[in-house]
């Protein structure tokens, strides 16, 4: 005799509500590290996933993941932008002439 599980729809989760739970916990502890949450998570379960399938449950945990974009603004060189912010100025004048 087989064990049969119950009908259900669908692939089961890969990471079970327990570890989605603590994946949440991790993230709130460094919510900018999710590759390091992801190492750290791979190290304390079995299971093993991407980092694709735990960017699906931090969805499923309604978390909204965006790539941190780091600004240039502080290192650029404020003489030759505005420079360069004036010569665009007068292009753009000249394109809207004519």
């Amino acid at each position: 005799m087989a064990v049969f599980d119950l009908p259900r729809s669908g692939r089961p989760p890969i990471l079970t509500t327990e570890e989605a739970l603590h994946l949440a916990e991790l993230l709130q502890t460094e919510p900018r590290q999710l590759k390091q949450v992801y190492t750290q998570l791979t190290l304390e379960t079995v299971n093993k996933f991407s980092l694709k399938c735990l960017k699906d449950a931090l969805k499923k945990l309604n978390f909204a993941y965006q790539r941190c974009r780091r600004s240039l603004k502080e290192k650029r060189d404020k003489a030759k932008f505005l420079q360069a912010k004036g010569q665009l100025t007068q292009l753009q004048a000249v394109e809207r002439q004519g």
